[in-house]
């Protein structure tokens, strides 16, 4: 290799690492954030955003999808939010609750709807229990409140949106939505920090953050927050077909291959024989057909007596030396075949009769199968 060569590849490689440094130094460094859709409890639970804010002010506070599922039971100073309505809580967890209002939990709940004409007259077992009536100008039209508070409550709050009243010891606050404690719709191109990247229909809007604090304050600090979301319980089978699809479907496949090896066995009382046997009852059929037009029929029947013969003495070596009328007459004691058609099938028939030839065979291959 020549010192031209040498110098030849020198400035190429510095030619190149000069493009590369010219390259790097063009690119813009920027940080790029992705929303990601969210998961897990975030995906299913619209108060997360709410309990991660209490979290963060190391309050105690726990989701629930129903109210059966809070195993520890309620003190006074515990907070219950309710976004589900209450009329699907049955007696005994209406009873429990109502009590607890009385101790001093603090209630937040929605107040019947409104869309369905029983709202107006049935305010269901909880507020039932908390001593609410339904409004009964509300059965007559439209109505400001729908409820009216207990006998004896001291109401803070009474408008067509919210209804709040101290009850016992404890604080009941019905709202017409609760839509102001939900996460809001996740804002692609937002960096989802906190709630940053979240619309502002829910805790996203500062408005609706102070409201909620206003809301929770007075338990805040002091007990346990429930935060139930859905109160819907669904039918098991409903569950099953929704989240046993890694169940229920290779069981169903299961299934489908027991009924199809089954089928094999179905079919007509009488299946076709197997090509195999199929194709020996057709050449011996070709071969009886062979013989009688080479006028040889009467040797099928000297084979069919003879396979005869061959039954009696391994089957009734009794009958095997009787011969005439007592070989007939013991073989239709025997067989229940009537004596006369013995008697005519125990004789050869005319050489060219062909009906007579196969019925005195029949007969007895029929005799041979029943001894």
């Amino acid at each position: 290799m020549n010192n031209r060569l040498i110098a030849s590849l020198a400035a190429l490689a510095l030619l190149l690492v000069g493009l590369l440094a010219w390259y790097v130094s063009t690119l813009d460094k920027r940080t790029v954030n992705y929303v990601t859709p969210a998961r897990n409890a975030a995906a299913y639970n619209p108060l997360f955003v709410l309990e991660q804010a209490l979290h963060e002010r190391e309050q105690a506070v726990s989701s629930h999808r129903y109210f059966g599922t809070i195993e520890q039971p309620l003190m006074p100073g515990d907070t219950v939010v309710m976004l589900a309505d209450g009329r699907q809580l049955n007696s005994r967890q209406a009873r429990q609750l109502a009590d607890a209002v009385e101790q001093g939990l603090h209630l937040v709940a929605l107040q019947p709807a409104s869309r369905r004409k029983q709202a107006a007259t049935d305010p269901g077992r909880l507020l039932q229990q908390l001593g609410f009536r339904a409004n009964p100008a509300c059965a007559q039209g439209r109505c400001d409140q729908r409820l009216l508070p207990p006998d004896g409550a001291s109401v803070e709050q009474e408008d067509y949106r919210h209804l709040g009243a101290r009850i016992g010891h404890g604080r009941v606050d019905l709202f017409s939505s609760l839509d102001f404690l939900r996460t809001g719709k996740v804002l692609r191109g937002r960096e989802q920090t906190g709630i940053a990247g979240f619309a502002a229909d829910g805790l996203a809007n500062p408005a609706n953050q102070r409201r909620a604090w206003q809301l929770l304050a007075p338990n805040l600090g002091n007990g346990h927050i429930y935060l139930i979301y859905d109160q819907r319980q669904d039918r098991w089978w409903m569950r099953l077909l929704s989240q046993g699809v890694m169940t229920w479907l290779p069981l169903a496949l299961l299934l489908a291959g027991w009924l199809w090896a089954r089928s094999q066995r179905l079919g007509p009382l009488l299946p076709d024989p197997e090509p195999a046997r199929r194709s020996l009852r057709e050449h011996i059929m070709a071969s009886a057909h062979h013989l009688w037009r080479n006028r040889r029929g009467l040797s099928l029947y000297d084979q069919a007596l003879a396979a005869l013969h061959a039954r009696i003495a391994s089957r009734a070596p009794a009958l095997s030396g009787l011969q005439g009328v007592a070989l007939e007459q013991a073989l239709a004691l025997r067989t229940g075949i009537d004596a006369r058609q013995l008697a005519s099938a125990l004789r050869r028939p005319p050489a060219h009769d062909k009906a007579a030839l196969a019925q005195r065979i029949t007969v007895l291959m029929e005799t041979r199968n029943l001894l």
